[in-house]
């Protein structure tokens, strides 16, 4: 009789073994899900506030690199309002618009003589909408509104003479 309880501890001991064995792998699995959904989560959150920050650092710099007396006005075109950036190469005049069209951040740089295209401009980046004014000609707003809704606003003052 002893021997017929050791064989059954020893049935007992190793479907204890397994049962435990099973729900580590199980806790385990859980795990690894939740830190895929986590890591989802945060890359698609930083890839979202990479595109918002894009947008306005792209056009914060291309202000700043242009900003000399005259070359930065604001143009509107066929109901499309444009940030032009005037500059001259070689004694030619040439202009860097930039614009939204079709929820696409746009730039194009053609001759300052050539009529504005909004279909042939490069895209730069994917946004809702675009809104650009100049204020006392010293103070220049974009409120660039996302895909998400949310709104940036980037006022940058102008420091030529």
């Amino acid at each position: 009789m002893s021997v017929r309880l050791k064989h059954h501890s020893h049935a007992v001991t190793g479907l204890f073994v397994f049962a435990l064995i099973a729900v580590f792998a199980i806790l385990a699995m859980l795990l690894v899900i939740i830190g895929a959904q986590t890591y989802r989560s945060i890359t698609d959150s930083a890839d979202l506030n990479a595109q918002r920050r894009m947008a306005t650092s792209y056009i914060a710099n291309r202000i700043r690199s242009s900003d000399r007396q005259g070359n930065i006005r604001v143009e509107e075109y066929d109901g499309t309002t444009a940030l032009v950036l005037a500059s001259e190469v070689d004694g030619e005049a040439y202009e860097t618009r930039i614009y939204c069209e079709n929820g696409e951040l746009r730039e194009q740089y053609v001759s300052a003589a050539d009529p504005f295209d909004p279909e042939i401009g490069q895209t730069v980046s994917e946004i809702g909408e675009m809104r650009v004014s100049m204020e006392n000609d010293r103070m220049i707003l974009v409120e660039i509104e996302q895909l998400d809704g949310t709104t940036n606003a980037l006022h940058v003052s102008l420091r030529s003479e």
